[in-house]
């Protein structure tokens, strides 16, 4: 159903302007979780769709993890995702963003392309664009490269977004050595690594998650 990107009224029956506004009242800078280059297949925006907003091959959707890969090279596209940030940033006050991408699209699509990989050279070259309009919009706005965890930890990527997510291993005492060794494929002030203390852990855990995280950039979660 993801692709809409609207607030669920049952998750947040106040709204989410009203959790978001807590959060800033609070001195902090609120966040939220975007998935914005998928569009699930029980999605209601796909109503508003047509094949020319997706990958295509052999005359089909791509689809993988019930989600369709969305083609940046598409104005209506970009109409679409420029809509969710602006309604993100100018009407819920977000300032920090989580984008996700949680599904292999494959070797690209056949749309006005010599070939798949030439298809899917153009979009990517079309996303980066997108992302330096946005940041030209919004320079004060923090966008977290997730990507399942730690991939797509690409320089492409990596020279526009504040921060890569790493890993999303649960884990603490495996997470050391991907906080040792994720600074050899991007900046330190990039890496983020999460602290996570679970409930039932000892000071012990407690020092080992701090002690992974703190040369790099802290992602502090869990039942704090």
């Amino acid at each position: 159903g993801v692709g809409e990107w609207m607030p669920s009224p049952e998750r947040f029956p106040e709204g989410i302007k009203y959790v978001l506004d807590y959060i800033r009242g609070k001195g902090m800078t609120p966040g939220l979780w975007l998935e914005l280059e998928v569009m699930g297949i029980n999605s209601p925006k796909l109503a508003d769709a047509n094949d020319g907003w997706f990958f295509m091959r052999h005359g089909k959707r791509v689809k993988d993890r019930s989600r369709y890969q969305l083609d940046y090279r598409n104005p209506e596209v970009i109409a679409h995702a420029n809509e969710v940030i602006r309604r993100l940033v100018e009407d819920y006050g977000v300032g920090y963003i989580k984008m996700d991408y949680n599904i292999n699209a494959g070797i690209g699509t056949e749309t006005e392309a010599d070939s798949f990989g030439d298809g899917l050279l153009q979009h990517n070259r079309a996303y980066l664009a997108w992302l330096d309009n946005i940041f030209a919009r919004y320079p004060e706005l923090v966008i977290e490269n997730c990507s399942s965890g730690g991939m797509r930890m690409d320089y492409a990527m990596l020279s526009r977004y504040s921060i890569q997510s790493t890993s999303d291993q649960e884990d603490f005492r495996k997470y050391a050595a991907i906080a040792a060794g994720s600074p050899a494929a991007l900046t330190p002030e990039q890496s983020a690594i999460w602290s996570y203390p679970l409930r039932e852990g000892d000071d012990e855990e407690v020092i080992f998650n701090m002690v992974n995280a703190l040369l790099l950039r802290i992602h502090q979660s869990g039942h704090l």
